[in-house]
This record gives structure tokens, sequence and C-alpha cells, in this order.
């Protein structure tokens, strides 16, 4: 989607800057990854997109902090006219949701787990249980 690739501009803009903010030299590896009712086909129109930025295990050996590109994104957010009703829960849950598209727009809830994402994102490891569940119901 639309706001998919956009979330994927962001973080990619954020990682090219280190934690103090110098221009980084090492490629970050990452992913993002979508999970909840659109990742399992049952999204209903109305359903949010939910996103994780999957980033290495290792964070430090890159000069970066899943904290820092969450921050950073969410600045973006804010500036784009594309995207309405920001909010930044980083400090609560980890997590940047915003409009994409206008007041009317995709909600989109952003958030970011360091390392195994099975093991460190638990709604990723529900998002798996349902696919699972999915694929085997007749």
């Amino acid at each position: 989607s639309d706001a998919h690739a956009f979330a994927q501009m962001e973080v990619s803009t954020a990682l090219a800057l280190d934690w103090d903010g110098a221009r980084q030299f090492k490629v970050v590896p990452y992913r993002i990854v979508p999970f909840g009712s659109r990742r399992y086909g049952v999204a209903l129109p109305n359903s949010d997109l939910d996103l994780v930025c999957v980033l290495p295990e290792n964070c430090d050996d890159y000069c970066v902090s899943g904290k820092k590109v969450l921050e950073r994104v969410t600045e973006a957010v804010k500036k784009d006219p594309r995207c309405t009703a920001v909010k930044d829960a980083s400090k609560s849950k980890k997590t940047t949701s915003f409009r994409f598209g206008g007041p009317n727009g995709l909600h989109v809830d952003l958030t970011y787990c360091c390392g195994d994402l099975r093991r460190w994102h638990s709604p990723s490891q529900t998002t798996a249980l349902v696919q699972q569940a999915l694929s085997t119901s007749p």
C-alpha cells in the first residue's frame, strides 16, 4: 500500500543517520513487516495498518536505536501534509500512529523491535498463530 511504502521510505531516511545525527556509513539491515488483520487477510475497510520495523539485534554495532528511528519517523510524519492525527506513544508502547491520506485516511501504527521478530514482538507471535489456524481450517 502507499502507507506501507511511505513508512518504508521514512525509516530508510531515519536510518541514514546514526544516533548522534551524523551520516551513517554502514547500511543498516531492516524490514518493515505488516502484522494484524491486514497481514492475515481479514481486514475490514476501516481496519488500521499495523507495521513493525525489524532492526538488527546488534543495533549498537550500527550506532542506531529503535527509539531514535521512531522519533525521527514521527517528526517526519508530523511535517508531511498527507499525514494527520499523529500520536507519539514511543515512551509508553514504542509506537507512533497517524492517518495517511488525510483525516479519513488509513490509520497506521508503526512500532519497532530489535532482533528476532517472533521472539520480541508479541503481536507478531499472535499474527503467526492466527495465520497458522486460518491456513489449516476448512
